[in-house]
């Protein structure tokens, strides 16, 4: 997902029937035609050059139906959700637009577009990489009391802009104070968001959380999808993470040598084998997340029986957490050989025909930690 943030112009509105009509209205009464415009602008320095620059490059005119969710303003949590039109600007144009047919009042909330105002904000989420395939808005109204908190970080983060990239990191933060009730923890909610990815690698933990929570939109087939592709994202970025700082060890003479497994051999069953200085070596097996230390672990049948061998060497699990890009806190459990023999006496007895695929692990059950430091890997400047 891409986020940005877009004051509504009297013009904007218009993309709504109860605001086109009393537009309308108001044009007639004082003797002008009143708008055509019947969508909002997607500003090209976000859309175009930002979100989607591949989908200008042929210098024509594009239509993508895509599924529209709106939520809000105020507590209006319950999605309307309808099928409209992006359409980019073509050679010579300028701005995107989302348009299509006018979006009524949903008839489980006959008023809810009534009370929108120029200067009112959406939250703009668009899915999709070359092109947009799917978007939700967030409506926050300048005069409802229960908007007004997390209107008033929005707009200063949009500033005098009419529309403004804001990051997934930065709305997180933007949208803590929101209340819980909120619609835009719907959209933006980093607990649940970590629940999808969990349920999504076969967490019941996680999909329990996500059940008790209620949330439609990470219950799709889709959102499903993508938490997997973000799970593996994570997973990669910190296997790479972790292969840089290695190379810091190696180069200030902490380590003798290292070799990671897991470039080469994706289903290896550990990430990184390397030799200290006395010539012993261990295997890493590196665990991601983009949230805290206590976020439970998974972990794989063949992870476990690796680990547990009694001839191989020790497995070292290595937690990173709080991960973003190049950096992270890291907390190392060394030797994770005894909890690997202790789950797997339990499923052993079990039928041969009963294999688990993998586990949902606390991780207070692998024992000690070491004390958490912060690994960071400056990006070198080119010569």
């Amino acid at each position: 997902m891409q986020y940005a943030i877009k004051k509504l112009t009297m013009s904007d509105l218009t993309f709504f029937q109860s605001q086109y009509r009393r537009l309308q209205d108001e044009a007639r009464l004082a003797g002008e035609k009143g708008s055509k415009q019947k969508g909002i602008n997607l500003n090209a320095d976000v859309f175009a050059e930002r979100f989607f620059p591949a989908a200008r490059t042929d210098g024509q005119r594009h239509r993508f139906n895509i599924p529209v969710s709106v939520y809000g303003p105020g507590l209006s949590s319950e999605a309307q959700t309808l099928t409209r039109k992006v359409i980019t600007a073509g050679a010579g144009g300028k701005n995107w637009r989302l348009n299509g047919e006018l979006i009524p009042n949903p008839e489980f909330d006959i008023h809810r577009y009534d009370g929108l105002r120029s200067g009112d904000l959406v939250l703009i989420a668009v899915g999709g990489t070359t092109e947009p395939i799917s978007m939700s808005l967030v409506l926050l109204s300048q005069t409802d009391p229960a908007d007004a908190t997390i209107f008033a970080a929005l707009a200063n983060s949009v500033g005098n802009r009419r529309m403004s990239v804001i990051s997934e990191e930065d709305l997180n933060a933007l949208t803590a104070s929101a209340p819980l009730g909120h619609p835009i923890r719907e959209l933006v909610d980093p607990d649940l968001d970590e629940a999808l990815e969990e349920a999504a690698a076969g967490s019941s933990e996680g999909l329990q959380r996500l059940r008790r929570r209620g949330s439609p939109r990470r219950m799709t087939a889709e959102a499903f999808r993508e938490a997997r592709l973000k799970a593996e994202a994570t997973g990669i970025g910190g296997e790479q993470l972790m292969n840089d700082w290695l190379e810091q060890e190696l180069s200030a003479g902490r380590i003798r040598s290292y070799k990671w497994f897991a470039e080469d051999n994706a289903v290896n069953p550990w990430d990184f084998e390397i030799e200290d200085l006395n010539g012993a070596v261990r295997r890493i097996e590196v665990k991601t997340t983009r949230s805290g230390f206590e976020r439970p672990i998974q972990i794989s049948q063949a992870e476990l029986e690796f680990a547990a061998e009694p001839t191989a060497p020790p497995t070292d699990l290595y937690r990173l957490y709080e991960y973003s890009d190049g950096h992270a806190q890291l907390a190392i459990s060394r030797d994770i050989g005894v909890i690997a023999k202790r789950i797997l006496s339990v499923v052993q007895p079990l039928s041969p025909q009963v294999r688990p695929d993998s586990y949902t692990v606390a991780v207070n059950n692998f024992g000690d930690w070491s004390a958490a430091q912060t690994i960071k890997v400056e990006e070198s400047e080119p010569e």
